[in-house]
């Protein structure tokens, strides 16, 4: 977890930002075809790390003098390990990029601005001009997207037969989705390994923005948060006679991390990205049957939304940044990059990397159920205020210590409103 005092050194960092400026940046003179050696490191699973091994391997097959170092942790722990770099400026030479950290490491000036470089170097004529503005902060694009998703309930129908409870269909209401929780934890706890109809959702920072969305409201306006105390506390409440008995408990979800239980079938459903089914068939070994529904809903609105999956960024630290653009060139549109890749990382802004997916499985479920949604997707989420990362985590970190039963869900909502306040504070 990103601490306070991480933060405010980050803010530290932002004075010096011109120093930073001064001494990143690489060599001018160097064309990007100069041998080089760079640092590569992206959140993920073995999954993931195996796909890019793939393209790791053919980039640099075609760029010979590029070598390229990997490293992947899980989500938490890759920004944790980013945190700590950025403290000392010593970010790798490219790094995956989140719109949820995006604004605090460019307003730091971490990240090496990519103006210069597109149409030189970088290639972006074939992204959605909808979708490219996602890495822009302020005066400058500090990052690139490589693909697009959109939020689903996913379910395992092995899961479903195995139980004899009927699959879920959608629309659903939030009080329908319960009792479909309830039906499959009464069938799946008498198992010796017991199966939950889910985990505690409630616990999900983006599920609740969708939630918020569903009545009309965007959560965000610039650093302003559009909802109310009350509002999270109905949420976090909804949950609370299910959570003794009908819910995954939370130790189990510990101790089965990095890995989702989802994917190891302890529970039957769950909500993500869509493109992270890929991830649930590689850590389940090629069990289950994975499927996706829309949102529960009671308003009759979605909620949902296309976000820029992915953004990949140059750190400006960088000694190699016309080698590091290459790279981040390559892996947006070589089109065999989107053959390895398909949907896993979202849906390719590209055309030339979807045109290459081979729409069979997994990535034509994932294709299919975009179309399927595509009349009740709303307005695209836009930037996301700086301090999102953090009221994230915070969001997640509290919602446990209700599910140990620590503290009630109007407490939690007063005292996650409060470090809110603070972390989102200009």
């Amino acid at each position: 977890m990103v601490n306070r005092r991480q933060l405010i050194l980050l803010g530290a960092l932002g004075a010096a930002a011109p120093a930073l400026a001064a001494c990143g940046g690489g060599d001018a003179d160097d064309d990007g075809t100069g041998e080089a050696t760079l640092n590569f490191a992206f959140w993920g699973n073995d999954d993931r790390a195996n796909k890019y091994k793939q393209a790791i391997d053919l980039f640099q097959q075609q760029n010979t003098g590029i070598k390229v170092q990997t490293s992947f942790a899980a989500w938490d722990v890759y920004w944790q390990q980013r945190s700590t770099e950025a403290a000392s400026s010593s970010l790798p030479d490219v790094l995956q990029m989140d719109l949820a950290y995006l604004a605090k490491y460019a307003r730091t000036r971490q990240l090496l601005k990519l103006d210069d470089h597109l149409g030189d170097g970088l290639t972006v004529t074939g992204i959605d001009q909808n979708i490219l503005p996602a890495g822009k902060y302020e005066d400058g694009t500090f990052a690139i997207p490589t693909g697009t998703n959109v939020f689903t309930l996913n379910y395992n129908a092995s899961l479903f037969a195995e139980l004899g409870v009927p699959e879920p269909k959608a629309p659903m209401t939030w009080a329908q989705y319960q009792k479909l929780i309830n039906d499959v934890s009464a069938k799946g706890t008498a198992r010796p390994e017991k199966v939950y109809g889910s985990g505690d959702y409630t616990g999900v920072f983006w599920i609740f923005l969708h939630y918020i969305r569903q009545s009309g409201k965007d959560p965000f306006t610039g650093n302003k948060l559009n909802f109310t105390e009350a509002d999270l506390a109905t949420w976090w409440s909804s949950t609370a006679a299910q959570r003794p008995t009908q819910l995954l408990p939370a130790k189990v979800v510990t101790e089965l991390k990095p890995v989702s239980p989802f994917a190891k079938s302890r529970t039957a459903t769950e909500f993500s990205w869509d493109n992270q089914v890929a991830g649930y068939i590689g850590d389940s070994g090629g069990k289950g049957e994975f499927k996706q529904l829309t949102l529960p809903t009671d308003s009759g609105t979605s909620g949902l939304f296309y976000k820029a999956a992915m953004l990949l960024s140059v750190a400006q630290n960088s000694k190699h940044p016309k080698q590091s653009v290459k790279l981040v060139d390559f892996l947006i549109n070589n089109a065999e990059v989107g053959k390895i890749f398909g949907t896993s990382k979202g849906v390719p802004v590209v055309q030339a990397q979807r045109d290459a997916i081979q729409a069979t499985g997994t990535d034509a479920n994932v294709l299919a159920y975009e179309e399927s949604v595509k009349s009740s997707v709303g307005t695209s989420q836009g930037a996301l205020p700086e301090g999102f990362g953090t009221i994230e985590t915070d969001f997640l970190t509290i919602s446990e210590e209700i599910n140990y039963g620590k503290v009630s869900p109007a407490d939690a909502a007063k005292r996650w409103f409060a470090n809110a306040a603070d972390a989102l504070e200009q």
